[in-house]
């Protein structure tokens, strides 16, 4: 797992909240020194859609619309 995160281009979490915890003692797992060292290229990419783009209401590419 080290060497992974050590020589990975980019490392991605679930949220933005979640690339903050894993540099943390407590959510760091005890890999918490490696993911502050790399943190530049540590990003959390935030759960959720753009409702807008992604209706079920209003797709075109869909058989049948719903709400």
């Amino acid at each position: 797992m080290k060497a992974g995160l050590s020589t990975a281009d980019r490392i991605v979490t679930v949220s933005p909240g979640y690339a903050f915890e894993v540099t943390t003692p407590e959510g760091g797992w005890m890999m918490d020194g490696i993911l502050r060292e790399r943190q530049y290229v540590l990003n959390g990419i935030l759960n959720g859609i753009e409702s807008s783009v992604w209706s079920p209401e209003n797709d075109k590419h869909i058989v049948q619309n719903y709400t």
